[in-house]
């Protein structure tokens, strides 16, 4: 049996991602494809515009075999932890034997190579990345420069700088990092995406940021036939406005009430410790000067995306602020991911929908998973130690902190994760 790994968002699923599923299948020979998919909150520290039982549904639909949870701590955090937590979940499986994603660069054996010259750091990398940091360069830059100046490959030095421009080409090296870190049997597999994402129609150039866009600029449901395939837009025209679309901003009261909170626990903190205060670094990825800056904009806040765009700075991308703030928003805490981390990321892979067509794929993975698979959140527990019943319990939280604010934009019942059955199809 041939099963190859794709991790994705979705969000939502189109015509780009319906051709990678096929080529990758193809190229790699595969029976069955797996995908680790975010749930409801996505890495740029977003909501999914659509809840993660459409977009599962869609992905079976388009040819996936088993659709399995990117656990929220990995799916809203960084490309290193988002990385390191999907594959770990594929490699635990025991069955996977290929990884495919796109890049704009489309060769494999290159994307490797650089990914071998920055799994060794070098004393010559080191010494230029910091030179380059201490110069003011943005960390991005200085990676870059340094990588290419402790970098004897003349042919790989040349691409380098080029490679490392664009974002999927980076977010690959760091999936080929993680397995060779893991020393994992997994093979990576590359498809060409095209760089020109919004304007191209050629196979791999489609985008979920124009579709998004697109609707929400328009709401012209049918604007899209153009960028999904048909059983999406059908999946779009009959849930538009009633599950879907939700947006930071229908979070942006969730978020001032958690901000506030902490400002005043901040407040009472430096009262009791003589000047010291923790509440907000608590978190991931929320530094001392962050939390200093949300608390001196506080007064200003209007709306998540209003409140993002003020707390930029040149120091700290937008999708880094993002990020941070929806670890305050979901209880993302430094202490826990540590905790993961020390053993070993993933303890459960949990089952969003199947095909099932595919019975013999998860009983191969019955069979040789290190991790158990979980079908029935009620059944959980009796499988799970201490450390992943934190884990699952922190992707219950979002899914119903997301399921909540939908009820609540659209006026339907309350659909509970504990209730939520399996996609099947």
């Amino acid at each position: 049996m041939t099963v190859t790994g794709i991790i994705a968002e979705y969000n939502p699923f189109h015509n780009g991602h319906l051709y990678h599923l096929k080529r990758a299948k193809k190229d790699t020979g595969a029976d069955y494809i797996v995908v680790v998919m975010s749930g409801d909150f996505v890495q740029r520290g977003a909501p999914a515009i659509v809840d993660k039982y459409v977009r599962t549904k869609m992905a079976l639909e388009a040819g996936a075999d088993l659709v399995l949870e990117l656990p929220v701590y990995y799916a809203v955090s960084s490309a290193d932890y988002f990385a390191k937590g999907a594959t770990t979940l594929l490699d635990k499986l025991g069955v996977v034997n290929a990884l495919s994603f796109g890049s704009e660069h489309g060769r494999i054996e290159d994307l490797t190579g650089i990914a071998a010259l920055a799994s060794h750091e070098t004393p010559a990398y080191s010494v230029a990345l910091n030179q380059y940091l201490v110069e003011g360069k943005s960390f991005a830059y200085a990676n870059t420069h340094a990588l290419m100046d402790a970098c004897e490959d003349a042919h790989l030095k040349l691409l380098l700088n080029e490679i490392m421009s664009y974002p999927n080409n980076t977010l690959g090296i760091t999936y080929i990092r993680s397995l060779m870190a893991r020393n994992s049997s997994i093979t990576p597999h590359t498809i060409y995406r095209a760089k020109s994402e919004f304007d191209d129609n050629s196979p791999g150039a489609y985008s979920a940021t124009s579709v998004r866009s697109e609707l929400m600029r328009t709401g012209n449901v049918a604007s899209l036939s153009s960028q999904v395939p048909d059983f999406v837009l059908k999946e779009i025209q009959t849930n538009y406005r009633k599950t879907f679309p939700l947006t930071r901003n229908d979070f942006s009261a969730l978020l001032l009430y958690k901000l506030r909170s902490l400002a005043f626990l901040e407040e009472m903190q430096k009262l009791a410790e003589n000047g010291m205060a923790h509440a907000f670094s608590d978190y991931l990825d929320v530094s001392g000067s962050l939390a200093r800056r949300i608390i001196a904009c506080m007064n200003q806040y209007d709306n998540y995306k209003q409140f993002t765009d003020l707390l930029k700075t040149r120091n700290i991308t937008y999708s880094s602020i993002s990020r941070a703030l929806m670890h305050i928003l979901l209880d993302i805490r430094k202490d826990l991911m540590n905790t993961f981390v020390e053993n070993d990321y993933i303890g459960y892979a949990r089952m969003l929908g199947f095909r099932q067509d595919a019975q013999p794929l998860l009983t191969e993975i019955k069979k040789n998973s290190t991790i158990p698979l979980i079908s029935k959140l009620k059944d959980a527990p009796s499988s799970l130690d201490d450390t992943s019943q934190k884990m699952l319990q922190s992707d219950i939280f979002a899914a119903e902190l997301y399921e909540q604010v939908a009820c609540s934009k659209f006026s339907h019942p309350f659909r509970s994760e504990y209730t939520q059955e399996i996609i099947k199809i």
